[in-house]
């Protein structure tokens, strides 16, 4: 089946752009990755004055074991460390089934509609 993982950070005051970049520099080592179909890197839009430090990332992938796999590789991981040292402590990470398959995206192993 399917998968997303999406993870959120809060960035340290003046760490935005580096965490920001890490962020992107996760989701293009992802993208060379088997298994992955689509991946972003984002920040909250300035309406959410609450969030203006949030950011993230979301990854699609065709399964959980793909996902698992890239995640323990030894680049991820120095990358996620890396990204920890500009965030703090404020780090949320979901996985999530793909229950259908995304308008204009075919996403291998999402259920069918």
């Amino acid at each position: 089946m399917a998968v997303s993982r999406i993870t959120i950070v809060n960035s340290l005051p003046g760490h935005e752009n580096e965490a920001q970049r890490l962020l992107q520099e996760l989701v293009d080592f992802y993208s060379k990755q088997a298994g992955y179909v689509a991946g972003y890197a984002f920040k909250f839009h300035p309406s959410h004055t609450d969030r203006k430090q949030n950011m993230g990332r979301i990854s699609v992938w065709e399964s959980k074991e793909a996902a698992d796999k890239a995640a323990i590789s030894t680049h991820s991981a120095a990358l996620r460390s890396q990204l920890n040292q500009h965030v703090g402590q404020s780090h949320d990470e979901w996985l999530v089934d793909i229950t259908g398959t995304p308008a204009g995206l075919n996403v291998k192993g999402a259920a069918k509609r």
